[in-house]
């Protein structure tokens, strides 16, 4: 079931939910635990705090038209755990978007910041702040970190306990490593 979300317009029937007449944001916690399997966010600036926390049947959420998107809340997504595929915007830069703390934690990604895979890292920038962003995803298993990366930091936490990572790539610009960057990643056998 594909859920739409627009912010000029709002249409609820069992297959589509187009949002709200607010450019600004949706409100805190709008969907968190609802049971849709898709979302497509054609125009919104702000996905805020627990906005889809905990959604038991997300599987996927498409941003690719959404040119408006400037934040990723603190745990905007986090344990919507069969979350695998998230597409962004090309015409978003790096310097656009801002993802929170947990905002992706507990989602299902195989592969984080990889050119071919859904999720993209260069899509978005981290305060260094901003840690846990991609910790305790089950089945992630590798990551490319692009110097853009949060300043050319990675943030506390950013992967801890990816229990099935087994390489991450780091972009030889990056200049810091925050505390437990990939702590308790017990499979993580290469890093280049």
């Amino acid at each position: 079931m594909l859920w739409n979300i627009d912010v000029d317009k709002m249409i609820v029937n069992s297959s589509k939910l187009t949002a709200y007449n607010r450019a600004d944001a949706m409100y805190n916690e709008e969907f968190w635990h609802m049971p849709f399997d898709e979302i497509k966010i054609t125009k919104l600036p702000k996905i805020t705090y627990w906005a889809f926390k905990d959604c038991p049947n997300l599987t996927k959420v498409d941003l690719s038209e959404d040119t408006a998107l400037r934040s990723i809340g603190t745990e905007a997504f986090r344990n919507a755990t069969l979350l695998d595929e998230i597409h962004f915007s090309s015409a978003l830069k790096n310097e656009d978007v801002v993802i929170k703390t947990n905002a992706f934690m507990g989602t299902a990604f195989k592969s984080i910041g990889d050119s071919e895979s859904d999720f993209d890292l260069t899509a978005a920038k981290f305060d260094g702040s901003e840690g846990y962003a991609f910790a305790n995803m089950p089945k992630v298993e590798s990551v490319k970190v692009p110097a853009t990366f949060s300043g050319a930091t990675i943030p506390m936490a950013s992967f801890a306990n990816d229990t099935e990572l087994v390489s991450a790539e780091i972009d030889y610009r990056t200049t810091q490593m925050d505390t437990a960057a990939f702590a308790n990643d017990n499979k993580l056998a290469r890093i280049f």
